[in-house]
């Protein structure tokens, strides 16, 4: 649409020129046509007084037969002049004439040209809807499935959130680390213990395993931190290294929230410092592997700790992941 507005834009203009210029070339002519007949009314009223000073050459004196010639030559000689300019305006109003002609042929010309191009023009239109009508037919479709997609997305959030009986693992847990027969709870003790050295085992940091895995699903469990002053609980992937230092961020392997003395932070790249209305107690950990996500909430005060952005687990086994420096943590059965 927008090209043939602008083509037929471009003829109306040219023929608007030509026009114009048809106006300017026939009002000449005019002006022409108008000179000429005042010159031969001018050549008629000499003619008339050149006869009437014939009729009275025979009543005239000599002398004023002298005068009589002499004002008849000058009249005379005018009207040459003015006989020639005639002949010399003829040839111009020729000329114009001409050139209108050929301005007119040329308006035809152009006519004929805009009238091809409309034609294309409009074939151009009419292929350009039918490929317009095809991209809103595709955008449809694309709608619809994109409104598919959301319902099957939030039908599998609806699915019901379950419950992980979590258990901890004593083959990962640091030397530094005690855990509970029922293996719920986990205290930091200053002396080492004497643990069998495993690959599994965490020499380095403080750090523990849930001894559940997850491939799919959406998986909650809750983690009691009254006893922890020094502590961060969430997951990671089963791959994390244990033997050095464990850099506490996704890149890494790990989505957590640390409790540090009376301040909370995501362990985030850098860790991102949590302005809450009071130190949670208990914190409820919820996984969702399909989409990613990780989120921490406060269980007591019902409110959301910490999101973190939804990650690639890529089919990796991700495992509950605890840290405790000072003083204890236990899962709530």
């Amino acid at each position: 649409m927008f090209i043939s507005l602008l083509f037929s834009a471009e003829r109306d203009e040219k023929i608007r020129e030509h026009e114009a210029e048809i106006r300017r070339l026939t009002e000449l002519l005019e002006d022409r046509d108008l000179e000429v007949r005042n010159q031969d009314a001018l050549i008629r009223k000499l003619t008339e007084e050149l006869e009437e000073l014939k009729g009275l050459e025979a009543d005239e004196s000599s002398e004023d037969l002298e005068e009589s010639d002499l004002e008849r030559d000058e009249l005379t000689e005018d009207l040459d002049e003015i006989t020639e300019e005639l002949g010399e305006r003829d040839k111009k109003i020729e000329e114009l004439t001409e050139e209108l002609a050929k301005q007119t042929a040329q308006i035809g010309e152009l006519t004929t040209q805009l009238g091809e191009r409309d034609a294309k023009i409009d074939e151009l239109s009419a292929e350009m809807e039918k490929r317009d009508r095809k991209i809103d037919e595709l955008t449809a479709e694309l709608e619809e499935y994109k409104a598919k997609m959301r319902k099957c997305m939030e039908e599998h959030r609806k699915e019901e959130e379950k419950l992980a009986n979590v258990t901890l693992d004593p083959e990962t847990a640091h030397p530094r680390l005690i855990l509970s027969k029922d293996q719920k709870s986990v205290r930091w003790e200053y002396m080492l213990q004497e643990s069998p050295d495993s690959p599994e085992r965490f020499d380095a940091d403080p750090c523990v395993l849930g001894c559940e895995a997850f491939t799919s699903g959406r998986h909650y469990w809750v983690v009691d931190l009254a006893e922890g002053q020094y502590c961060a609980v969430g997951v990671s992937r089963e791959s994390l290294p244990r033997k050095g230092p464990v850099s506490f961020n996704p890149e890494e392997g790990i989505w957590a929230v640390q409790q540090w003395g009376f301040k909370n932070r995501a362990l985030t790249s850098p860790p991102t410092l949590l302005n809450l209305p009071r130190v949670p107690k208990k914190i409820r950990i919820s996984l969702d592997y399909e989409w990613g996500e990780v989120a921490f909430f406060d269980v007591e005060n019902k409110v959301p700790i910490f999101t973190f952005p939804p990650a690639s687990f890529a089919g990796e086994r991700i495992r509950p992941w605890f840290w405790v420096e000072l003083g204890s943590l236990s899962l709530v059965r």
